[in-house]
C-alpha cells in the first residue's frame, strides 16, 4: 500500500490530546478553540464537552506498510478497501469486482500486518451457509477487530428489498467462524443507526467492538453502547444543537475512542 493512499485512508480526527503521538503530523483549525482535553470514560463518567465546539487534529500513520492489499487477478478491475488498527498491527477488508463483466464473481479478502514479526497475511472471506435466513443475500458492509484473533464482519440480510437482519459474524483470523448477533432490532430502537438513502434502500450506521464484546454503534449525534448481548450500556452524547458523532481511533487496548463536534455557533 503506498503511503499516500495510506495516508488519505487512515487518518484519524483526535480531540483528546492524550492520545496524541510523537512525530505525529496535526494541525487544528484557527478559527475554533481546543475543549479540555481530559479522556472521558464512558463506563466510569458522565460524558462531558469542553465550552467550545472544535475542528481536531490529523493524526497520520508514520510507517510505510507495503503490500497489505490483497492483489488480485486481472479480470478483477475495481477494488473498495476498508482499514482499521488494533495498536500497532493493521488490518484491511478488500472487496473486488470486475465492472465490465458481470459473471465475474465478488470475492472478499481479510489482511494483516503483524507489527512484531512484519508479517503480512491475505485470507479470502467465506460467509458460512445459514439455513435459518435460506437464499436470502448476504452483504457485507465493514468490519472491525475484536482482538488481535478475532475480527467481526457486519453483514446485512436481503430478501430482495427488505432486511431481515444486520449480523456481527465474528471469525478468527485463520477465517473459522465462530458465531453471530443480530444487531438490527437494536439498531432500529436508536434514531440515527439506520438512514434511508435517496434510492430508498437502508444505509446503516458503522458499529465497532470493543475488546469486551461491546457494540459502539454510531447514531449520527450520540454513541449507543451495547453489551455482548444488545443490551443498552449507555449513550454517549452532547447537550449542544447540531451535534455529531465521529470514530475517531482504538486506544492500544482495543477500547474505540469517538470524536463529539458541534456545528452549532
Amino acid at each position: 500500500m503506498s503511503k499516500k493512499v495510506f495516508a488519505l485512508i487512515l487518518f484519524l480526527t483526535l480531540s483528546l490530546a492524550a492520545c496524541t503521538q510523537p512525530g505525529a503530523d496535526h494541525t487544528s483549525s484557527p478559527s475554533r478553540a481546543e475543549p479540555d482535553a481530559g479522556a472521558y470514560d464512558w463506563k466510569t463518567e458522565e460524558w462531558r464537552r469542553g465550552g467550545d465546539s472544535y475542528a481536531g487534529e490529523t493524526l497520520y500513520v508514520e510507517k510505510n506498510i507495503s503490500g497489505l492489499e490483497y492483489q488480485a487477478d486481472p479480470e478483477y478491475d475495481y477494488r473498495f478497501s476498508e482499514y482499521r488498527c488494533w495498536g500497532a498491527n493493521f488490518y484491511s477488508l478488500d472487496q473486488f469486482l470486475s465492472l465490465t463483466d458481470s459473471s465475474v464473481p465478488v470475492i472478499w479478502y481479510i489482511n494483516g500486518y503483524e507489527d512484531a514479526t512484519g508479517e503480512i497475511w491475505h485470507r479470502p472471506i467465506e460467509l458460512p451457509k445459514m439455513e435459518e435466513y435460506g437464499e436470502a443475500e448476504k452483504r457485507i458492509c465493514s468490519f472491525d477487530i475484536l482482538n488481535p484473533r478475532e475480527y467481526v464482519l457486519f453483514v446485512q440480510i436481503l430478501n430482495g428489498d427488505e432486511t431481515l437482519a444486520y449480523l456481527a459474524m465474528r471469525f478468527s483470523m485463520e477465517g473459522d467462524y465462530l458465531s453471530a448477533f443480530d444487531l438490527y432490532p437494536s439498531m432500529q430502537s436508536y434514531e440515527g443507526c439506520i438512514l434511508t438513502s435517496p434510492g430508498g434502500s437502508m444505509v446503516f450506521g458503522n458499529v465497532y467492538v470493543d475488546c469486551e464484546g461491546r457494540y459502539f454503534l454510531d447514531a449520527t449525534d450520540r454513541v449507543a453502547v451495547l453489551d455482548a448481548a444488545g443490551e443498552p450500556l449507555a449513550e454517549l452524547a452532547w447537550d449542544q444543537e447540531d451535534s455529531f458523532s465521529s470514530f475517531a481511533m482504538k486506544t492500544a487496548e482495543g477500547e474505540p475512542v469517538f470524536d463529539l463536534y458541534s456545528n452549532a455557533s
